[in-house]
């Protein structure tokens, strides 16, 4: 490899390097606080952002870059899910980007409309499968 090459590949990877050697996305506890940090932009191009969500009482990360709770909110990626029960709240197994409480069921954050959450189960040989008493999903749509 010439080093002319070489030095087009590091200058090209290197900041790639520095960026997912550094934070990580996620939730984080800094004294009373908790902050959710996530990249804004694409691949080399952007920066780190960091937001105060709420305080740190009674605040549980069920995971790092996916869901957590507070006594009267749960939040995805750092967002609010509206309308969530956060009591019954739980991750569903094999599926830590979806989850349910006693109302409704959850694909990153969002509403898979009809799912009944008491039946609604992921397939655990395939688990871009799941269904519930009234029908089968395909990564979270309705199977006709």
């Amino acid at each position: 490899m010439s080093a002319s090459l070489r030095a087009y590949l590091l200058g090209a990877l290197l900041p790639l390097l520095l960026v997912s050697c550094g934070k990580q996305e996620g939730y984080e506890i800094r004294g009373e606080q908790v902050i959710w940090y996530s990249w804004q932009g694409d691949g080399l191009c952007g920066k780190w952002s960091e937001g105060v969500l709420t305080d740190s009482k009674g605040f549980e990360i069920l995971r790092r870059q996916g869901y957590a709770r507070t006594p009267a909110f749960t939040y995805c990626a750092g967002r609010e899910i509206s309308g969530s029960d956060p009591a019954t709240f739980q991750i569903l197994d094999k599926r830590e980007d979806m989850g349910k409480d006693a109302k409704q069921v959850y694909l990153k954050g969002g509403v898979i409309e009809g799912a009944d959450p008491a039946t609604f189960v992921v397939d655990p040989s395939d688990t871009e499968n799941a269904s519930d008493k009234n029908r089968r999903y395909r990564c979270g749509e309705p199977v006709p």
